[in-house]
């Protein structure tokens, strides 16, 4: 699909009206079985959560971030990319600077997976006593 919406903006929008409703049904489900299962944390992934205004709707934000030198290196070692096709999505997404300022915890992944995991493992034990504060909140909501 990509060499079809990338740098096609129209494009790229219909397709997003497409998966965007199903993924929240998904995530919608997911929480609710979750919270049924009396689950402590509950990670989410979101692509573009600043961008498209879904930070109200979690509890903490964690943000990926790498020097743009080793994004740029990793992302352009998979399959089918190129430069090009690399900075048309770059250009979707808020700036890696603005990310960190907004977000609650940041995981620095340029130090490689295993001390990424290190860094979750921390955040997540940091939050771990707020656990039942947050889920009253969000049934509150």
């Amino acid at each position: 699909l990509s060499h079809k919406v990338v740098g096609n903006r129209e494009a790229l929008r219909r397709l997003e009206r497409l998966v965007h409703p199903l993924a929240g049904q998904l995530q919608h489900e997911f929480l609710l079985q979750s919270e049924q299962e009396k689950a402590g944390q509950v990670i989410l992934d979101i692509p573009l959560l600043f961008e498209s205004g879904g930070q109200g709707r979690v509890d903490k934000t964690v943000v990926a971030s790498a020097p743009s030198h080793v994004q740029k290196a990793r992302v352009l070692e998979r399959p089918g990319m190129s430069l090009e096709k690399f900075e048309a999505i770059l250009a979707q997404q808020m700036p890696d600077a603005e990310k960190r300022k907004r977000a609650d915890y940041i995981v620095e992944t340029s130090g490689g997976l295993d001390d990424a995991f290190a860094q979750v493992k921390t955040i997540v034990a940091e939050l771990e006593p707020l656990v039942g504060e947050m889920w009253a909140k969000r049934k509150a909501r």
